[in-house]
């Protein structure tokens, strides 16, 4: 160079760059830099941690804090027993974990094996962005490793958007292949049925099953008819100027009459309830 000699090296993926005057001093500091990170001195890097230790703790620290926990659990655990050169990945120290091998494992989750099935680009770019979080994360926050080698691996292209919906036909072949049932299930009628009831009678039948009493042999009847009163009239306010005559109904109008299952469903409540229930009047 003009102003000096530039020393370069690149060890497991860290590098480095200095400039001396002569030439004998950047070799001389390059083979000094060079022993020292062989040797992990003055690097970042904690030696014997290994990619399961690092997933581990990333799973308790991190993961377990977001809503995707469970699919980043299966994924660590996956990616930690999966076997490459007949080594698990999780066995490898962080240290040895480079961009070869993350990208050799890329394609042979791609092309898939004897054992499973090739996965598609947009699959392998979101476990790819999970290890890399976790290499990050072990390299800024707990200095386990110098730098994340994620980085320099190349990502596959993401999967083509679905541009259609599936067609009635392909629908009834899944539904035919899984067993599926249109007809509705015994307890599914039941629920409607007791669904189409009123909220009263609902309320007693969970009234009687807190007591111990059958529901099927719920029964009540009013002793004495209930007689609806007979609404009274509106009143009338005077009309003002412009305006048409504005019709309301007294605070104490006659409410609709209430049906059968209404006026049974009270007459249970009265029996089997420990506090008072309003009843229709007239009723005894």
């Amino acid at each position: 160079m003009a102003n000096g000699w530039r020393a370069q090296i690149n060890i497991k993926g860290h590098r480095e760059s200095l400039v001396r005057p002569t030439k004998a001093q950047a070799v001389a500091w390059a083979t000094e830099r060079e022993s020292a990170i062989r040797n992990h001195v003055d690097t970042g890097i904690l030696k014997g941690k290994t990619f399961e230790d690092a997933c581990r703790r990333y799973e308790l620290e991190v993961s377990k804090h977001k809503r995707g926990y469970r699919w980043e659990a299966l994924r660590l655990n996956a990616l930690v027993e999966f076997v490459m050169d007949g080594k698990r990945l999780g066995d490898i120290e962080l240290v040895d974990m480079s961009s070869d091998l993350i990208g050799r494992w890329r394609d042979l989750r791609m092309k898939g094996t004897e054992e499973t099935k090739g996965v598609s680009g947009s699959t392998i770019n979101r476990i790819l962005n999970l290890w890399s979080h976790v290499l990050s994360t072990a390299a800024t926050e707990w200095k386990w490793i110098s730098h994340s080698p994620t980085k320099d691996v190349r990502r596959p292209k993401e999967s083509p958007h679905r541009d259609r919906r599936p067609t009635q036909d392909e629908i009834d072949r899944i539904k035919l292949y899984c067993g599926f049932n249109d007809e509705p299930s015994v307890n599914q009628y039941c629920l409607d049925e007791i669904g189409d009831e009123d909220d009263q009678f609902n309320t007693v039948l969970a009234m009687a099953r807190a007591e111990g009493i059958d529901p099927d042999q719920v029964r009540a009847e009013l002793e004495t008819p209930v007689e609806p009163e007979p609404a009274p009239e509106p009143v009338q306010k005077p009309a003002k100027r412009g305006r048409k005559p504005k019709t309301e109904k007294p605070a104490d109008a006659a409410l609709p009459e209430k049906t059968e299952t209404e006026k049974e469903a009270e007459a249970v409540l009265q029996k089997i309830a420990p506090w008072p229930y309003p009843t229709s009047k007239g009723a005894a």
